[in-house]
């Protein structure tokens, strides 16, 4: 009787992480136009706007919010 109320509990358990597990993070990049040129591939961080650029082409970028620590906790 103990192991079948033991087998159950890890079964639940397992059904519950699994069940209960958060998604994947998924960021929505929004493609604006910029001033700067860089190559297409090129990543460009402005942590005083808390934000990614992924250089796509001649003027044109895809922006993402990013998390930036605070000065000093490098």
């Amino acid at each position: 009787m103990r192991r079948e109320i033991m087998l159950s509990a890890a079964v639940a358990a397992v059904i519950a992480v699994f069940a209960f597990a958060p998604g994947p993070a998924q960021a929505h990049g929004d493609i604006v136009s910029v001033k700067d040129s860089y190559m297409p591939g090129t990543i460009v961080i402005h942590t005083n706007e808390r934000r990614l650029y992924y250089f796509v082409g001649a003027g044109e970028a895809i922006r993402y919010p990013v998390g930036v620590g605070r000065a000093g906790m490098q």
